[in-house]
């Protein structure tokens, strides 16, 4: 996998040629000192600011994030396969809980397209709908594993994600809570195995402060965490808050969103 490995803004490197911005007329912000650092090395920024113009006054107001590039298939988290992946994640000390959920980490699904040379039955368009099949978001002051999977592909009209079955777990560790953790290095470890059949696949999440280095597992799914479709999950780090989408209100009186991450 070609993630972030020893990516380091601070020296001037530029993001590897397989991610890209999700958001380009936002693009998160490359850090110099005297930012948080992450074992001396630079980090990435992400904020988000909310926006009561529907039209997006802040563009965007509620997405910012890198992805693996969606045309690469190398980057892709392949069926029936066990992948490791470690992300670092920075809440800053001014972090304000709120009631409605953000996703900093998300392994995102492709729908099927036409003309790509992809096989029956899956050369056909898709639209571009459903939920992540695997993510974590900070929902109140816990942190929240969720998974989804759906074995379920109609050769004409391709997956009906009403259909998809999901799990949550949160993370109910006082130690692991996000207010807890601000203003430190948290480490999230991801050990899972791709499937979109209830059994095959499964998915931990560890967490431990860079300071201590003890991964505990605080949560543990043994059914899917993906979609019946040819292209494959692919990664996204940064903070999506739906909210905050087309104008929405907000709540708790927050504006403002910002987390730091570097590689794990």
């Amino acid at each position: 996998m070609a993630l972030l490995h020893s990516y380091d803004p601070v020296a001037g490197q530029s993001l590897p040629s397989t991610w890209k911005f999700s958001t380009p007329n936002n693009p998160a912000q490359l850090l110099a000192a005297p930012a948080p650092l992450y074992d001396g090395h630079g980090a990435l920024r992400f904020e988000i600011r909310h926006s009561t113009d529907p039209a997006g006054a802040t563009n965007p107001t509620y997405r910012c994030e890198i992805d693996t590039t969606q045309s690469n298939p190398v980057d892709e988290f392949k069926l029936g396969q066990e992948y490791w992946v470690g992300l670092n994640l920075y809440i800053p000390p001014e972090f304000q809980v709120m009631e409605t959920g953000e996703i900093v980490v998300q392994w995102h699904h492709r729908p099927d397209q036409a003309g790509k040379g992809y096989p029956d039955p899956y050369n056909i368009d898709e639209p571009w709908t459903g939920n992540p099949p695997m993510g974590v978001r900070i929902k109140g002051d816990v942190f929240q594993l969720s998974t989804r999977y759906n074995p379920h592909h109609d050769p004409v009209t391709g997956t009906d994600h009403s259909l998809s079955k999901a799990k949550t777990s949160t993370v109910d560790t006082a130690l692991f809570k996000p207010t807890a953790a601000r203003g430190r290095w948290l480490s999230l470890v991801f050990h899972f195995k791709c499937s979109y059949e209830e059994t095959g696949g499964f998915t931990k999440l560890y967490m431990a402060y860079a300071d201590t280095g003890n991964h505990v597992l605080v949560a543990h799914h043994t059914t899917g965490n993906a979609y019946n479709n040819y292209p494959q999950n692919y990664l996204k780090v940064g903070v999506y808050k739906s909210l905050w989408n087309d104008g929405r209100a907000t709540d708790s009186g927050v504006t403002q969103r910002v987390f730091y991450f570097t590689a794990g």
